[in-house]
């Protein structure tokens, strides 16, 4: 817990809660595009990931993640650069961290600021704000705190051998051949096998250093696209103790991940629909 700050930590049963301004609204933030029909984690189709040009597909939300990385062009306009850069100005890091023991699906980084990204997409055309909406991915998220906050320089996640090769596996149908989306402001294309496992220990040596930094803000992202609703679970609340009761175990499970997260010196922000 931050100094100066107060964290709501109890069920808002008796009267009706202000989301809107309360301290939770800087937590859970609704973006339009998380909500869309067609749209999915990783881009599959017919089970196969889809790899386009060696870019995610656009009905993924890898792919909203993966507009930072227009941070390499000189003068990137909103559109190219996507939802996320707000959160994140001036990325100059992003890598694909997905697939197996995994510390995150995604590291973004900008010079004050590192961010483990986990992401989960539903099906529901019109999502409402259930506990279940949020939990799978959350508790990944949670997990997975001292991978964002050890001092350890020598510390390397546990799917560490995938990190230099194709996503998302080798062998598979479509490849991508750069898990390295973007390192210290430029994009990166190798040439060979081992230029490629040179950088990714530069890229991992830079994430360790503003690991360790004080001056570098931590943050956890949870991204759930599909299957949350900002909208519904700020009405609920104003109902008080005649809110859903799915919306009241949300409310206590996000409640309980802040306080884990502040605990931690960590920042959070659970990114879903409106």
């Amino acid at each position: 817990m931050q100094k100066e700050k107060f964290y709501q930590i109890s069920l808002p049963v008796a009267k009706a809660f202000d989301f809107a301004n309360s301290n939770l609204a800087n937590t859970l933030i609704g973006l339009p595009e998380l909500l869309r029909q067609g749209l999915n984690e990783k881009g599959i189709l017919n089970g196969v990931y889809q790899v386009v040009e060696q870019e995610f597909s656009n009905d993924s939300v890898f792919y909203l993640l993966d507009k930072l990385k227009s941070n390499s062009f000189p003068d990137p306009t909103r559109a190219q650069l996507g939802p996320f850069d707000a959160y994140i100005p001036n990325a100059d890091i992003v890598i694909n961290t997905d697939m197996g023991t995994e510390p995150a699906d995604f590291i973004l980084s900008s010079k004050n600021k590192l961010v483990y990204v986990h992401v989960k997409c539903g099906s529901s055309a019109a999502p409402q704000s259930s506990a279940g909406g949020l939990a799978e991915v959350g508790s990944q998220a949670i997990k997975n705190i001292e991978m964002l906050i050890s001092g350890d320089e020598l510390l390397k996640p546990g799917n560490w051998g995938r990190l230099s090769t194709a996503w998302p596996t080798v062998g598979a149908k479509q490849l991508m051949n750069e898990r390295i989306r973007l390192f210290n402001g430029q994009r990166f294309e190798a040439k060979t096998v081992q230029q490629r496992e040179v950088k990714l220990k530069e890229v991992w040596d830079e994430i360790a250093r503003r690991r360790k930094s004080t001056a570098v803000r931590k943050e956890i992202w949870i991204v759930s696209a599909n299957s949350f609703s900002v909208e519904h679970f700020s009405n609920q609340l104003m109902l008080g103790s005649a809110a859903n009761s799915e919306t009241l175990q949300a409310f206590q499970l996000i409640t309980s991940w802040v306080t884990t997260a502040h605990l931690n010196d960590i920042d959070l922000k659970i990114f879903v629909s409106n």
